[in-house]
């Protein structure tokens, strides 16, 4: 696995990563730990999965801001779930 270099950050983001999570991306809802709500998943899938990485982005965080880290996970072998939070907070 390569890591992106900060000279080339940028464009490998445009040209190379994103297209590869948006080719990986399921968007979609799951139920929350006592099922009376529903909490809103972007689910990323592996060539061949080794396991699943779970991850709850914190209060003044962003799920972009895990795009290369997701990039590099699925790389390893993983899927990856990521949380998003409504605007407000609030689970749907």
């Amino acid at each position: 696995m390569e890591i992106i270099q900060e000279v080339k950050y940028d464009e490998t983001m445009k040209t190379t990563v994103e297209p590869y999570l948006k080719q990986r991306c399921i968007s979609g809802y799951t139920d929350s730990y006592d099922a009376v709500g529903k909490l809103h998943v972007l689910r990323y899938q592996a060539d061949m999965p080794k396991g699943v990485i779970v991850i709850c982005h914190g209060f003044t965080e962003s799920y972009p801001k895990y795009d290369e880290l997701v990039y590099y996970f699925l790389q390893a072998g993983y899927h990856v779930w990521l949380n998003i939070a409504d605007m407000d907070g609030v689970i749907a």
